[in-house]
């Protein structure tokens, strides 16, 4: 699909106040805007960049839009109260999109003493170590400059999304540097197909990736973790596996806290190394069992890997079993088969998030 010409993230700077008519938002997504009580006193012209028509309204239904700027070529025309309507971002299925796309918890909150600030959730890559995920939707570098300073002020390390990346300025991303904080743009995150529909970019888990490279101790870094420490007695039924996005899932052992993984951050479990950037098939087979169980039958398993071949199957369902008793320290066999109803059924428990979709990542095992 064609992308669109310009990124329509920057609207979120080039509208005063961040609230606009349909026709000055253009091509932004439809889904992360809400529309407000408000109505504007001037709109677009139509065919013309930068030319407006101031609104005067006769009536409840008598409302005519005149050009300021040119009226020899723009002409007076009627206007619908739908034309007036002030639209703006919104900010929770933002936060949710974004806290799909990176894989965090999302606690949406407006941040206050702040200046357009928002925050988006927790990053939790491991239990001991939680990062606070903001978002500025403000308009101006020095607004977010003023920003990261206050932020600076304090001793938690965060992860701050802005706007655009074109707001991050050298001091921005030098003051965020020093505190061990990441810096990005929502263009860094998500993208925009030609149809409108909003997409995470791959290219974020990596950037986020690389940055908790840099802020973990090494004793703490996922990369490292082999095996789960499981608390004693933990059995199969006590886990739960939630992908938060394709590669960024949820792992849960009973009443301890849950911890996020990443999965290049497992090779134990699901990838063989560091540079290998297309999920193996037992992640895309635990992908499914997310997404289309919680049982699969052999039609499940042929749509997902794309062959008949029943002793295949089995071998590549194994697989996945293998290394899921390898990195939980379990004996027992976690995905059984089930004869009365031809299924493999997980005795724990794989899920994927109500704001993730995997629709959108699991034909991606045929490319």
């Amino acid at each position: 699909m064609t992308p669109y010409q310009s990124p329509p993230w920057r609207k979120l700077t080039e509208l005063s106040g961040g609230k606009g008519v349909k026709a000055e938002w253009q091509n932004f997504p439809e889904e992360l805007l809400a529309i407000t009580n408000e109505q504007a006193s001037a709109i677009p012209c139509n065919g013309r960049a930068g030319c407006y028509m101031n609104v005067v309204q006769h009536g409840p239904s008598d409302i005519v839009g005149i050009c300021t700027s040119d009226t020899k070529q723009c002409e007076r025309r009627t206007l619908k109260k739908s034309e007036l309507a002030l639209y703006r971002i919104d900010h929770k299925k933002l936060a949710t999109k974004v806290a799909a796309a990176i894989g965090f918890t999302e606690q949406y909150e407006k941040i206050t003493g702040y200046a357009a600030l928002w925050k988006f959730g927790v990053l939790n890559p491991q239990a001991e170590h939680s990062f606070p995920v903001y978002c500025f939707l403000g308009q101006t570098s020095s607004q977010l400059d003023k920003i990261v300073n206050q932020l600076c002020m304090g001793e938690q390390t965060f992860l701050l999304i802005a706007a655009t990346s074109n707001l991050i300025s050298t001091a921005s991303s030098d003051a965020s540097s020093r505190h061990k904080s990441k810096l990005i743009g929502i263009d860094d995150v998500l993208a925009v197909d030609g149809t409108g529909k909003v997409t995470a970019k791959d290219s974020a888990q990596t950037i986020v990736s690389n940055w908790l490279e840099t802020v973990l101790p090494k004793s703490a870094k996922p990369s490292e973790a082999n095996q789960l420490v499981l608390p004693p007695g933990t059995t199969w039924k006590d886990i739960s596996i939630t992908f938060l996005a394709r590669d960024v899932v949820s792992i849960k052992c009973g009443e301890e806290t849950a911890v996020n993984y990443e999965r290049l951050h497992i090779p134990g479990m699901f990838v063989a190394s560091q540079r290998e950037k297309k999920p193996s098939d037992k992640w895309f087979l635990l992908m499914a069992f997310a997404l289309w169980g919680p049982g699969l039958n052999r039609e499940n398993l042929r749509t997902l890997f794309g062959h008949d071949d029943w002793n295949r199957m089995r071998t590549q369902k194994s697989a996945l079993s293998k290394s899921l008793k390898q990195f939980f320290g379990l004996d027992d066999e976690p995905i059984p088969y089930n004869k009365s109803v031809y299924e493999y059924q997980p005795i724990l428990m794989i899920r994927q998030d109500t704001n993730c979709d995997l629709n959108d990542w699991i034909s991606d095992i045929h490319q």
